[in-house]
């Protein structure tokens, strides 16, 4: 029996997908024959998973270790402003309470999940009573 030698990479695939806040499909992307990748586009406030595959021809190699990574929300060093949504909630709906003491109930849905840029953390409602009191 002839022993055949491991075939050399013609490439790296890198795979990465998102973790937090809910677990997705693995996203392939192809380096070729460089060592490193620039991976753009992750969402701010997520958190990723990237690994590595080798590969020569129609055959895949292993997959390295798993590595996962935060993206903060901030928009880099100089600033401490956490990203906000760049859309308004969506669905606004407001209507009396059964309760019938003058009681509203405010319901909504989040914005488009491309425009959450990180993870949204609370949403604050306000508005101006009879006689021009706030809530």
């Amino acid at each position: 029996q002839m022993l055949m030698p491991a075939p050399v990479p013609v490439g790296y695939m890198v795979l990465y997908r998102c973790l937090l806040p809910a677990s997705t499909s693995w996203v392939q992307h192809d380096a070729g024959r460089e060592l490193s990748a620039i991976i753009p586009a992750l969402r701010r406030g997520y958190k990723y998973e990237f690994k590595v595959r080798p590969y020569a021809g129609g055959t895949q190699g292993l997959d390295s270790n798993s590595r996962h990574l935060w993206i903060p929300e901030e928009g880099g060093l100089s600033t401490s402003v956490s990203a906000v949504p760049s859309a308004a909630p969506q669905h606004v709906t407001v209507g009396q309470a059964e309760t019938g003491n003058g009681t509203v109930v405010v319901s909504w849905e989040p914005p488009p999940p491309e425009a959450h840029n990180g993870i949204i953390r609370g949403y604050k409602v306000w508005g101006d009573g009879a006689g021009g009191q706030g809530w």
